[in-house]
């Protein structure tokens, strides 16, 4: 039997010189899904830094030793976490608007950062070289439809799995 086919449309960067964010993510099937966010995106670095108190001094040799470089406040560690804002382009139907649904609703999602045709993966895979694991911050999710809203753009917000190096304090 013959299933339904399905086009695909390969989308560049943004006319506008934006940058393009590629995100797949696994759908309810069990299969990948694609999409490309064209237009402006907006990357940031949320930054924690807790902190811990220093004594002014020591109880050392029998007595009480001030030392006014070791007292105060001072960061114990300091954890950078990369953030993407992504914005979609014009959504042109109702089923694609419920087919983006998926993306805000997996538990997998990745950014792809590109391919190599060369690299038949003969030495194996290499996991960070072209995807990045990300985590959906978005909390909410609208369906938007030709009849209610005349469709719409999407705005989702993802964090790195993974935290950025940083010095130890």
């Amino acid at each position: 039997s013959v299933g339904t086919p399905y086009w695909f449309k390969r989308r560049d960067d943004d006319c506008k010189g934006f940058e393009t964010i590629r995100l797949t993510w696994l759908n309810k099937f069990g299969c990948w899904d694609y999409y490309s966010f064209t237009k402006k995106n907006e990357r940031s670095t949320k930054i924690k830094r807790p902190e811990i108190k220093n004594n002014l001094g020591v109880w050392n040799s029998g007595g009480y030793s001030k030392y006014a470089y070791q007292g105060g406040r001072a960061v114990l560690n300091t954890a950078a976490t990369k953030v993407v804002k992504a914005v979609s382009d014009w959504f042109t139907s109702d089923i694609e608007a419920a087919w983006i649904e998926g993306l805000f609703v997996s538990n997998e999602v990745y950014i792809l950062n590109g391919f190599d045709d060369m690299d038949t993966g003969a030495g194996g895979a290499e996991f960070s070289k072209y995807i990045t694991p990300v985590i959906v911050k978005s909390k909410k999710y609208t369906k938007f439809t030709q009849a209610n809203d005349k469709l719409d753009q999407y705005e989702i917000e993802v964090e790195y799995s993974i935290n950025s190096a940083v010095q130890k304090a």
